[in-house]
């Protein structure tokens, strides 16, 4: 063989047509022998000279190499799924499907079993739209949400910003344009009650310090709170009850035997004076002799001219009435007579006067 003839065991040429060496420098030369050396030995590439300094023979179906860190590079066993044909597994971050499948608007989903899916239109207007209702998503951007704003529904399955809802923006109340209270209404305690404020809004009015009995009353701002009761109505006496005057008192029950149309004293007793029943204001009745009786009044009225009315309840005729000057301050001398006119008894006599006392 010829100089120009001479190769390498790698089938380098050695030297040129012409005879020269085709190597230029000694390190040039000294690598080719390096690398035919390593070739003759059966050892690997190392990489500082571009080799893997790994048998690859030994990568099998899905496998790939990836570098060390420390230059050099090593097989990383069953990295695709179904071979070299297959996706990079789920376990190494791989979606395990061909991602060139996914149209504009669909998204990768997990499945649940470490494994991804393609969920197709999951946005509105594709790529740059936004998270459709149905996912719920809200189909806007959120970000336009002001301090104290809220997202609410539209009634058509969409969502839609409420600007302004809140009172001291997220951190506040429900205003009361929109039916809030503006406070925080845990604060409401056992007696009290939420009334009316000024501008539309709504306060506590506490019960705390308040007393048993007391109510809640308009106060002069136009405000309520709880207050004593005012007393009512005072005592009327016995000349405003005798004279019915119009005021705004109250008639106590020891004192409504002096209004006028009140009787005074009544009486029902037999003919020996004993009473039937019942009596008014009457000490005792006196039976005088046949059909006559002096009644004893407690109570005196407070002149001679007061009224009175007599009857008599018997079977036979008699007339009932007074003795003729029989009428006094504190007593009451009554008779019955027969049609004849004589003092005659009946039956039990009835005896009731009204008057001033």
């Amino acid at each position: 063989m010829s100089a120009s003839e001479t190769t390498t065991i790698l089938g380098l040429k050695r030297y040129a047509a012409d005879g020269t060496d085709v190597y230029e420098t000694d390190d040039q030369r000294s690598n080719v022998n390096a690398i035919e050396a390593l070739f003759a030995s059966g050892t690997v590439l190392k990489h500082e000279q571009g080799g893997i300094e790994a048998n690859i023979a030994a990568i099998a179906d899905g496998g790939m190499l990836v570098g060390t860190g420390t230059g050099t590079m090593a097989i990383r066993t069953s990295i695709l799924t179904a071979g070299a044909a297959g996706f990079l597994k789920h376990e190494l971050g791989g979606l395990e499907f061909n991602a060139s499948a996914i149209a504009d608007g669909g998204m990768v989903v997990g499945t649940g079993t470490g494994t991804m899916a393609i969920r197709a239109s999951a946005l509105t207007g594709g790529a740059s739209g936004f998270v459709k209702h149905e996912l719920g998503g809200l189909e806007f951007d959120a970000s336009a949400i002001a301090d104290g704003g809220m997202v609410v529904g539209t009634g058509t399955g969409t969502m839609a910003i409420r600007a302004s809802a809140l009172s001291g923006g997220a951190s506040g109340f429900f205003k009361h344009e929109l039916g809030g209270l503006e406070f925080n209404a845990s604060a409401v305690t056992t007696g009290d009650v939420i009334a009316g404020a000024s501008s539309g809004t709504m306060a506590i009015v506490a019960a705390s310090g308040a007393s048993d009995g007391d109510v809640l009353t308009l106060q002069a701002d136009g405000t309520v709170d709880y207050e004593t009761p005012g007393g009512g109505p005072s005592q009327a006496n016995q000349a405003a009850l005798e004279g019915e005057t119009n005021e705004n008192t109250y008639a106590p029950p020891d004192l409504l035997k002096h209004t006028p149309g009140f009787a005074k004293f009544y009486v029902k007793f037999d003919a020996g004076g004993t009473v039937q029943g019942t009596a008014y204001n009457t000490t005792s009745v006196a039976d005088d002799g046949t059909g006559s009786w002096t009644v004893t009044i407690g109570t005196d009225f407070s002149g001679i001219d007061w009224s009175c009315s007599v009857t008599i309840e018997t079977t036979w005729t008699r007339s009932a009435n007074i003795e003729n000057n029989g009428q006094a301050a504190g007593t009451l001398q009554v008779r019955s007579t027969d049609n004849n006119g004589n003092l005659s008894d009946g039956g039990d006599m009835h005896v009731i006067g009204f008057g001033d006392q």
